[in-house]
C-alpha cells in the first residue's frame, strides 16, 4: 500500500507541495481526502494516509 505522510503542518511547505503537484487549494485537497476516506479508498492510520487499492495507487502515480 502507498503511504502519504501527514506530519508536516508548515503552511509554506504545504502550499509549495500543492503548487508543485498541480493541486488546487488546500481545502479542495482536504475535501478529496475526506471523500476518499469515506469511500474507504484511503485509510488513515498513525498520522499517515494509505491507499487501499494498489492498482488505484499505480493509476494515480501515472
Amino acid at each position: 500500500m502507498t503511504k502519504v505522510s501527514n506530519t508536516s503542518r508548515n503552511p509554506f511547505i504545504i502550499k509549495a507541495f500543492l503548487t508543485r503537484q498541480g493541486i488546487g487549494a488546500a481545502s479542495s485537497a482536504r475535501a478529496a481526502v475526506i471523500a476518499l476516506t469515506n469511500k474507504e479508498l484511503l485509510l488513515e492510520e498513525a498520522r499517515a494516509y494509505q491507499l487501499y487499492d494498489r492498482f488505484f495507487a499505480l493509476y494515480l502515480c501515472r
